[in-house]
């Protein structure tokens, strides 16, 4: 019995990078974590609404202005519906600098805001990305740049490491983390990254965002 032979053009198709989030947030909420998942869905993604919950808690305390930030990365987890057309790297990940999140997501919460509550709300969506990396770097991204270019240094020189990962940890000590921790063996991809909620990152985000007590109902 011969095996079944598959065509060079399905042998070349990426896995879908929405089903790969989708399937890591399955295996984590099945491990007992929680996570909210922006993968496969409907387009409505929950993002707008929770800044629309967060214009209203402002407002209820007399504030009408505010700044929501967003990481540029959450573009990886928007539903398909939003990323049709977007180019995509070797390994399936979308292009960052092709997808305006700020001005996507400030044009959805306006026109949620709108609907919740008969008032009309001008968003500005900001990209800051280029801004952001053409700026003089501060102490810190000194420190963090030597000691990750010295860690790669002695990891060549010293260990004889391949296929590493440099990274750091702590006081910025140094750690060497094999490739094959990293790339999922089955889509050949880096394996998502979720903030673990209750760690003391989460914490330190919660704690410096607007507390939302009382949302209103839609």
């Amino acid at each position: 019995m011969t095996g079944q032979r598959i065509s060079t053009r399905i042998a070349a198709v990426s896995p879908s990078a929405t089903l790969a989030v989708d399937a890591k947030v399955r295996q984590l909420r099945a491990q007992g974590e929680s996570v909210i998942g922006f993968g496969a869905g409907e387009p409505d993604f929950a993002t707008p609404e929770h800044i629309v919950e967060l214009i209203l808690a402002r407002e209820r305390r007399g504030k009408l202005y505010g700044t929501v930030v967003l990481a540029e990365g959450l573009a990886e987890m928007l539903p398909e519906a939003y990323l049709k057309g977007v180019a995509r790297d070797e390994h399936g990940h979308v292009s960052l600098g092709r997808i305006d999140i700020g001005r996507l997501v400030a044009k959805l919460a306006s026109e949620r805001y709108e609907q919740r509550t008969g008032k009309a709300k001008k968003l500005v969506g900001v990209q800051h990305g280029y801004e952001s990396r053409c700026a003089a770097p501060h102490a810190f991204d000194v420190v963090l740049g030597s000691q990750l270019g010295l860690g790669a240094f002695h990891a060549l020189t010293d260990k004889g490491l391949d296929g590493h990962m440099v990274s750091v940890a702590g006081q910025l000590d140094l750690r060497y983390v094999p490739f094959s921790d990293i790339i999922d063996p089955v889509t050949l991809r880096a394996e998502v990254r979720f903030v673990k909620r209750g760690s003391d990152f989460h914490r330190l985000a919660a704690s410096l965002g607007t507390k939302v007590t009382s949302p209103t109902s839609s």
